[in-house]
């Protein structure tokens, strides 16, 4: 295992941590959200974060006018979506899901590529909540299958996870240090979290019982404190 340096921190999170952390919250919204109404917003809004975060990476590697304009066109993509949102959703009740989700997404990614440094922390536990929220008002209203409801948690709470690290070896060292074998280690535990969630929603999935909104949300918290304690057992370094 690498330790950190005693040099102090950039305070912006590690590149490769948030990557991981947007690339699998959103793929955690992608398994919890349903109907057309609600993936296609969500693909064009994927496509505008992903310009905003290469326009960030080119703004930290000096590039600084073409990183603007490409978190900018970013941006407006983005925003772009949430009115596709609320013209496609067939009631506002149907609207909150994808609503919930897309701006936290957009608070984590503003939280792991950010253009000032501050909030970082709470901005994006703010994000995660929301898309939390997202997912858990998706599995009441639409009642989808209970097995990609407890994907979606189990891929946002490793995404969580994976930001937590990214933004505490930011606050430990510069922009120039290598964390990449530190990285790899804690990105490993973290696919050991991963393959216990595919397992836990396996073992729920093939219970014969129909089980009713109000059940599934039981389940859904019920995989969240399971995940926790994971977490606690098994914790990534900081």
């Amino acid at each position: 295992m690498t330790s950190l340096p005693s040099s102090p921190g950039s305070g912006s999170p590690t590149a490769a941590s948030g990557y991981l952390s947007l690339a699998t919250a959103v793929t955690g919204c992608f398994a919890g959200l349903t109907g057309s109404f609600q993936i296609a917003p969500l693909l064009v809004l994927t496509a505008g974060l992903a310009l905003f975060v290469g326009g960030t990476a080119l703004r930290r590697r000096g590039v600084r006018v073409s990183g603007r304009i490409l978190a900018g066109i970013g941006l407006a993509v983005v925003v772009t979506a949430c009115v596709g949102a609320f013209v496609l959703a067939p009631s506002p009740l149907g609207l909150v899901p994808i609503l919930l989700c897309s701006v936290g997404l957009v608070s984590v990614a503003f939280a792991l590529f950010p253009t000032y440094v501050r909030w970082l922390r709470g901005l994006m536990l703010t994000g995660m909540t929301l898309v939390f929220l997202g997912i858990v008002a998706n599995t009441v209203i639409a009642n989808p299958p209970l097995w990609r409801s407890i994907c979606a948690v189990s891929l946002l709470l490793v995404a969580w996870d994976t930001a937590e690290r990214g933004i505490s070896l930011g606050e430990q060292i510069d922009n120039h240090t290598e964390t990449a074998e530190l990285e790899f280690a804690n990105a490993a535990t973290t696919g050991l979290v991963a393959g216990f969630a595919v397992f836990l929603t396996l073992a729920v999935a093939s219970l014969p019982a129909r089980t009713s909104s109000v059940l599934g949300i039981g389940l859904l918290l019920t995989a969240v404190a399971v995940f926790g304690l994971t977490f606690f057992r098994f914790p990534s370094e900081r």
